[in-house]
């Protein structure tokens, strides 16, 4: 009879990945077993102290009866303390660990930006590369994008920010009437998240009332050190089913620093 091997690499693995999940049900699963020990050692607790004379027992043999029905409960309550404790320090490295990484990723897909409008100029890189993704962008979406064309008045164009995936009914003049008001708050207040760009859109386009924020427009936002930071808008047209769609991308990009902007 063959004896099968066991994966414990594989299980090393799976164990090391959700030991902050395990341990946190541990430590939940702990606490639960402490207060049902609890229940039952306090009956147990209270028969052995009416059998002292003793109205008030020595603070020394009363914490040794204490200590005597309840120290289990202690142990399982510091245990499942420990376990809790452990996994979220375990979150907080993999959180840290996390944000290097996409520090890192961020600064190479910067790098290779620069070098892209280096080697091709800006208008090639645009050309080329942006506009390339704005279509396939579009493309992918077209379904959600049209949707209800036909329920905004035709003025209006179909605004797609680049960033959040957010659409706009609203006009390319609209756009840049709300960056000039933005860059004047910007002037004024140093620095501001995205989200404060995001809701001046909101607020100007005709589907406002069918347009929810996404969460990553608090995560970055811009700072003003000089007038090289003021931000503009670049719009790239694109045609999809005979509707044209403009695709708005915010310059300088947005960066990724919360705490930063007080978020």
């Amino acid at each position: 009879m063959t004896i099968p091997k066991i994966p414990w690499k594989t299980i090393s693995v799976q164990l090391s990945r959700h030991a902050p999940s395990i341990l946190t049900g541990v430590g939940i699963g702990g606490f639960i077993t402490a207060t049902v020990m609890a229940a039952k050692a306090t009956p147990k607790y209270q028969d052995e102290r009416k059998q002292k004379t003793e109205e008030n027992l020595p603070l020394k043999d009363e914490a040794l009866l204490v200590g005597k029905h309840y120290w289990p409960t202690a142990v399982v309550v510091g245990t499942s303390a420990a376990c809790i404790i452990f996994a979220n320090h375990m979150n907080l490295q993999r959180q840290a660990a996390l944000a290097a990484a996409c520090s890192v990723s961020e600064t190479m897909l910067k790098n290779y930006k620069a070098k892209a409008i280096e080697v091709l100029g800006p208008k090639e890189e645009k050309k080329q590369i942006s506009d390339a993704i704005d279509q396939d962008y579009v493309s992918a979406h077209k379904e959600e994008i049209l949707s209800d064309r036909n329920l905004y008045p035709i003025d209006m164009q179909i605004i797609l920010d680049k960033y959040s995936g957010t659409k706009f009914y609203m006009t390319v003049e609209d756009v840049r009437q709300i960056v000039n008001e933005f860059n004047a708050r910007l002037i004024a207040e140093d620095c501001l998240i995205y989200s404060d760009l995001w809701n001046m859109l909101a607020d100007q386009a005709a589907n406002s009332k069918h347009v929810y924020e996404p969460d990553s427009t608090r995560a970055v936002g811009f700072k003003f050190e000089g007038n090289k930071d003021l931000v503009h808008a670049d719009f790239t047209p694109i045609e999809i089913d005979n509707q044209h769609v403009i695709v708005v991308s915010f310059r300088p990009e947005p960066e990724a620093d919360p705490w930063h902007y007080g978020y």
